[in-house]
């Protein structure tokens, strides 16, 4: 590395395409005072001067401190948002965005399998909001338990007497379409909270203690005992057996309510499971669950604050550049490419005359640019479509599977640099700035 950048601050911006005209402008005095009104009868703070949502610059910390999150995305898209009902309030928004962990963040309530344990209980900070039950939910399997009241036991069996008669009460665990099913256990839950038995435990786990088993002073300081000579933080509490209650249900014990779930079924089968079972088929907890109406419709927050909105949101295909956005990943290598070039041609090294140098390599692609890439982009769409798409010249570089989406830099090189030539004129003079 560059000694001089040893001491250099990193800084990370998200700009937005806007597609005809490219990447996006800063926003006018009169623009950021209608927005920032528009913004005051939402109940949301203004926008601050020396901030434009349409392009958004972080500095880059320690342990992921600054970094672009799904959080910042959510809060600078309901930004643009607000911009788009003042600058353009009679037009439908397409918003397009790459499938990335955080454009698809789910919220902490929202119905994802991968917040469950296979188990009740376990240290998810996740609490799954209430289903109800839709077509394509349920399957055929019963789900009964049986409630004795003279042992106050539960058992998957009814019970009976030498003489054949049972005291045990059948109590039917079974959720069908129009029930609403709880994702935790709770003493409240309907149609299983009766005065006859209390909450039914795990179906297997019957003799689970209704709440949580605790240790005695003594073997509390015990284990933080052991805990302080590892340098380990103490306990408040010594939980001996967990109890189910107010605890999350788990995969396991949702399918088992569902009627889906099998005996032999596992959270996830690998390719390598000694009893051969299919990957992601019928013994596959995750995708069973994930393949329910209800798991499957689940949308991410970002795609619930676009919709609210009344626009419309799209996911890029993922290892496909050369479709993505309009044309976006040709603007983002082509604004490389041209601030790389300002960087050799002015020796100027502080974080505002770098920031100063991106806007200008933004300011670079002109509209006949954009459009070129935009022809480009529909000229890929296009041969995909067809039938004969596997011969298409335009399609050989990429039949084989990439690992990162933003590739065009590399692969469409040519064509970028082949553009930059053509405005070498313009891009060449360091002088101007952004308007």
């Amino acid at each position: 590395p560059n000694p001089r950048w040893s001491d250099s601050i990193a800084h990370y911006c998200h700009e937005w395409w806007i597609r005809w005209t490219g990447f996006a402008r800063d926003l006018s005095d009169e623009e950021r005072e209608k927005i920032n009104e528009f913004r005051q009868t939402k109940g949301r703070e203004p926008l601050l001067r020396d901030r434009n949502p349409l392009c958004v610059f972080h500095e880059v910390g320690k342990n992921y401190d600054g970094y672009w999150n799904g959080a910042k995305m959510l809060e600078q898209t309901e930004e643009v948002l607000d911009c788009c009902e003042v600058l353009w309030p009679d037009q439908q928004q397409v918003l397009e965005y790459d499938a990335s962990a955080g454009h698809l963040m789910m919220g902490d309530e929202a119905l994802v399998v991968s917040h469950m344990n296979l188990r009740f209980g376990g240290s998810s900070n996740h609490a799954l909001r209430e289903s109800e039950i839709i077509e394509g939910c349920t399957g055929p399997t019963p789900a009964l338990l049986y409630y004795s009241p003279i042992s106050k036991s539960w058992s998957s069996i009814r019970r009976v007497d030498n003489d054949g008669n049972s005291s045990d009460i059948e109590v039917d665990c079974r959720v069908r379409n129009g029930d609403v099913q709880s994702m935790s256990f709770g003493v409240d839950e309907e149609g299983t909270a009766t005065q006859s038995h209390p909450p039914p435990p795990p179906f297997y786990e019957l003799f689970a203690p209704a709440v949580d088993v605790l240790g005695s002073e003594a073997e509390l300081k015990a284990e933080n005992d052991r805990r302080a000579a590892l340098k380990q933080p103490p306990l408040e509490r010594l939980v001996k057996r967990a109890g189910y209650l107010g605890k999350p249900k788990g995969v396991k014990q949702v399918l088992w309510e569902r009627g889906l779930w099998k005996e032999g079924m596992n959270l996830i089968v690998k390719a390598d499971n000694p009893k051969g079972y299919e990957v992601g088929g019928e013994y596959c907890a995750t995708t069973v669950l994930n393949n329910c109406a209800d798991f499957a419709k689940e949308r991410g927050q970002l795609r619930k604050l676009i919709e609210s909105c009344g626009h419309i949101m799209l996911e890029s295909p993922i290892g496909h550049p050369e479709i993505a956005g309009n044309g976006v990943e040709y603007g983002w290598g082509y604004s490389k490419k041209v601030f790389r070039r300002f960087r050799l041609q002015r020796n100027r090294r502080s974080v505002a005359h770098i920031i100063d140098d991106i806007k200008r390599s933004f300011d670079a692609l002109k509209s006949l640019t954009c459009r070129k890439f935009m022809r480009r982009c529909r000229r890929y769409l296009w041969a995909y479509r067809q039938e004969d798409a596997t011969t298409h010249s335009l399609i050989e570089r990429f039949v084989k599977l990439h690992k990162c989406h933003r590739n065009i830099l590399d692969q469409e090189s040519a064509i970028l640099d082949e553009e930059i030539s053509t405005n070498s004129d313009e891009i060449s003079s360091p002088a101007g700035n952004r308007p």
